[in-house]
């Protein structure tokens, strides 16, 4: 299983109209008021043990989370297209792939708090 992040500007595009991938299935949906929320908008950097972004904005607010579980079967460029495609008219505030992204278990730990995501 493959795991996909999703990260748009709320203001920019009604999330919550969003339709998921046809043929992954949701792992978690959650909502929570946030304080202080640490938004990363730029790939990692490491100083003296420590790992952050080098463009980071603090925020409050409502935060959405979803996931959804996509068979490795199904090609990510498919997946990327189908939400893409939905968020046409939004801007990207940031977006990497693969290596480019810095270390998975950060992002996984620090930024999404899920340890168990994983992708490609």
């Amino acid at each position: 299983m493959r795991w996909l992040l999703l990260l748009a500007g709320l203001m920019m595009s009604p999330l919550w109209a969003l339709e998921g991938f046809p043929q992954a299935a949701l792992q978690d949906d959650k909502t929570q008021e946030v304080t202080n929320y640490r938004l990363v908008l730029s790939g990692l950097k490491r100083n003296q043990a420590t790992t952050f972004g080098e463009l980071e904005r603090r925020l409050d607010g409502n935060l959405w989370r979803r996931v959804w579980a996509v068979q490795d079967r199904v090609p990510l460029d498919t997946v990327i297209e189908h939400f893409t495609r939905q968020l046409a008219d939004s801007a990207v505030l940031y977006q990497c792939r693969a290596l480019d992204c810095g270390s998975n278990p950060f992002w996984a730990n620090e930024i999404f708090g899920n340890a168990r995501l994983g992708g490609a």
